[in-house]
């Protein structure tokens, strides 16, 4: 499985999920509760042994800083909300 397929898995957004809500909703890094991604600490060898222990809630901005990239170089524009129910198809928080 490519790492873009494991993006897009069901297992993927379970544990995106799990690990925004163990932490609370909000970047660990700024508190922030817009724009959230999920950061792997590091990059699992085998896509199938990823966990929750693995990830980090962050804010856009904090994401891409943490990857090297400058955040205002960069238009953000997807709220969380609008990630959720693109991905369960409903309100989920």
């Amino acid at each position: 499985m490519s790492y873009q397929d494991y993006l897009e898995s069901r297992g993927w957004k379970l544990l995106r999920l799990a690990a925004i809500i163990r932490d609370r909703y909000k970047c660990r890094c700024c508190n922030r509760q817009n724009y959230l991604q999920v950061h792997h600490l590091r990059y699992p060898a085998n896509l199938g042994d990823d966990s929750v222990d693995n990830l980090v809630t962050m804010c856009a901005k904090h994401h891409m800083a943490r990857h090297g990239i400058d955040p205002h170089a960069v238009h953000i524009s997807i709220p969380i909300q609008a990630v959720m129910n693109k991905l369960f198809g409903r309100t989920a928080i």
